[in-house]
């Protein structure tokens, strides 16, 4: 929700608002995907009465991981010469593992990924295709195509709570008796069908060791133009974590032991309301006994709710100590605190390389603070610095036997979509602002180091 257009570095007072950048047209990846490599393996399209989910499985048949970035999938016909209904391109990045899966559907409360809302699938049956679409026109030629089925409710899955499951991945797409009705309502979304004869689909879908993630949304997350949500304009970074295989989740009670049960990583996205005494014990805590938290910040005086505080404040753990090393909390406990500052520059090039900067060539700062590393946790190590400063914009480091990570700007995550009238302008798909997201929460996951 920040601007970004600004080239250089400036100190602002407040954010300004400027037009929204243009959405750039992802392209197939550089590998051809091989026709029956990925295949339709479910479908709900005609959920129980009362719900509104629809969503469609894909299943990796291969022995390796297979880059699905810029292909597309639709419900437009086979070989139509325009395109009367909806077309969805799965974002870079996206991969399925061997033997895996990936859903994608109209709410990302059941699948993966959340296709686009023009795509919808007719109760009475519907046609699916993914296709590489190598000729840029947004139809599926069949010669584009990797898979499709053309289906009616007669193949099973109508309406009254099973899904449309395939029986084997080997087998024709389009023949009826390669399908039927999951024997479990609401299907098995992620997980091998219920019809399987070929022993096809026994992969877990890439899930991976702590694999939950936990966002909080009950600390101003949505105060005036925010809406740093995993249904908001965090819904791209938590679509991506899911891709990876994490289970992503939000909570808007306050932080507890409890609440932390079962999490592996808790992402603060730049809150407005305080955190209380207990809850910072609870997240310091989680931290010390293996947990990851990632600290998102913005730039000082954006205190979007106006109740006094602004996330700089919060994480600092003081209203008005500019260095706050004693006395305070992130300062005093984990070796590192939030400058009281407000910069801008596109690109930011300054990378130090490690795992959590790997592939990253760039990022943008749009109204963000830089951060502190006060020598007191050897550990901390400076990722990435904006022209002209002597601290860093990102860091990581480890307390006890967990990790923590700290951005000083939310505008890298903000991917333009949220609540309505909300101002948010779409960083995510700017430079490798997206990368750095899934690196930093798969290393506060352990899942690289």
């Amino acid at each position: 929700m920040k601007k970004h257009t600004v080239i250089g570095l400036t100190s602002l007072a407040m954010v300004g608002a400027l037009a929204a950048p243009a959405v750039l047209n992802v392209q197939p990846a550089s590998a051809a995907i091989a026709a029956g490599s990925v295949v339709i393996n479910e479908i709900m399209y005609n959920y129980a009465s009362g719900t509104t989910q629809e969503w469609v499985e894909l299943y990796n048949t291969t022995g390796a991981s297979i880059d699905l970035s810029g292909y597309k999938v639709t419900d437009n016909n086979v070989g139509a010469s325009s395109l009367t209904e909806g077309v969805y391109t799965i974002p870079a990045g996206t991969t399925i593992p061997a033997g895996g899966y990936l859903t994608i559907g109209n709410s990302v409360s059941s699948a993966q990924l959340k296709w686009s809302a023009n795509l919808a699938l007719s109760n009475s049956g519907d046609g699916f295709a993914l296709f590489s679409d190598a000729d840029g026109n947004n139809l599926a030629s069949s010669a584009e195509v990797i898979d499709s089925v053309e289906f009616t409710s007669a193949w099973g899955g109508n309406g009254t709570g099973p899904s449309l499951e395939r029986k084997d991945p080997a087998g024709t797409s389009s023949s009826s008796t390669n399908w039927a009705s999951s024997t479990t309502s609401g299907g098995t979304l992620g997980a091998k069908n219920t019809v399987y004869i070929n022993g096809g689909g026994g992969g877990g879908g890439g899930t991976v060791t702590g694999s939950k993630i936990l966002w909080d949304q009950g600390h101003g997350q949505t105060a005036g133009n925010a809406d740093w949500t995993i249904g908001g304009a965090n819904s791209s970074f938590a679509d991506a974590l899911r891709v990876k295989g994490y289970t992503v989740a939000s909570t808007t009670s306050a932080i507890s032991a409890t609440v932390l049960s079962g999490y592996k990583v808790l992402v603060l996205p730049e809150p407005n309301i305080n955190y209380t005494a207990t809850e910072k014990t609870a997240i310091n805590t989680f931290i010390q006994n293996g947990g990851g938290v990632y600290f998102i910040a913005d730039h000082i005086v954006s205190d979007r709710n106006n109740d006094g505080w602004d996330s700089v404040q919060i994480f600092d753990g003081s209203q008005t100590v500019a260095n706050p090393t004693t006395g305070s909390w992130v300062g005093a406990t984990f070796g590192f605190y939030f400058n009281r500052n407000n910069l801008v520059q596109e690109p930011v090039t300054d990378i130090r390389a490690n795992s959590v900067t790997s592939g990253v060539t760039a990022v943008g700062v749009w109204n963000g603070s830089t951060i502190h590393v006060t020598g007191s946790n050897s550990s901390v190590v400076s990722d990435i610095f904006i022209s002209g400063q002597a601290d860093p914009f990102h860091v990581h480091g480890s307390y006890g036997s967990g990790r923590f990570a700290a951005l000083g700007d939310s505008s890298l995550y903000d991917d333009g979509t949220g609540a309505a009238g909300k101002n948010l302008y779409d960083g995510w798909n700017d430079y490798s602002d997206k990368v750095l997201a899934v690196n930093t929460v798969q290393w506060l996951a352990g899942t690289i180091n």
